[in-house]
């Protein structure tokens, strides 16, 4: 397995502890979007979306990544790469652009799903500040988010601010 697979999975196993968490918590399944940030070769931190779990609308699953990676030099940021499960929406693009990371890797580009105009439009933001786009598809996450999607209209819909 390579370095980009074996983070990816860190942050698809951080999506299925969403959905789980969520249903523990609220009684309604956590969007089930992880994220991974790995400074080289090293897992630094791992979150997951909690804004079902903890009714907070910032708590995406890279901001959760962030926030629990803690402080960390500009120097380790610009070495560091974000793995998400889904493509990155203009707020968690704009937290990685702020702190230099240069690479984000995703299992989902999310392009079929309603609402995606609005993290897609990052294309251009996160070109504009060379970060580069890395998609290592995972079918089985995609199929459990299309799940969620239509399962749960509601919810994705509130995510996306749509």
């Amino acid at each position: 397995m390579s370095q980009d697979a074996r983070f990816l999975q860190a942050a698809i196993e951080q999506a299925q502890q969403s959905l789980e968490a969520g249903k523990r918590h609220t009684g309604t399944p956590g969007v089930p979007i992880g994220a991974a940030l790995a400074v080289e070769d090293a897992l630094r931190a791992v979150g997951h979306n909690q804004r079902i779990q903890k009714g907070d609308p910032i708590l995406h699953a890279e901001m959760d990544c962030l926030s629990r990676a803690g402080r960390l030099s500009a120097a380790d940021y610009a070495r560091s790469t974000l793995y998400t499960t889904l493509w990155p929406c203009k707020m968690c693009a704009g937290a990685a652009a702020l702190y230099g990371i240069r690479r984000v890797v995703c299992a989902d580009p999310g392009s079929d799903l309603a609402g995606s105009e609005l993290w897609r439009s990052t294309d251009a933001f996160l070109a504009e500040n060379q970060i580069e786009m890395v998609l290592l598809a995972d079918r089985s996450m995609q199929q459990t988010f299309r799940q969620f999607v239509r399962d749960y209209p509601d919810l994705w819909n509130e995510d996306v601010g749509a």
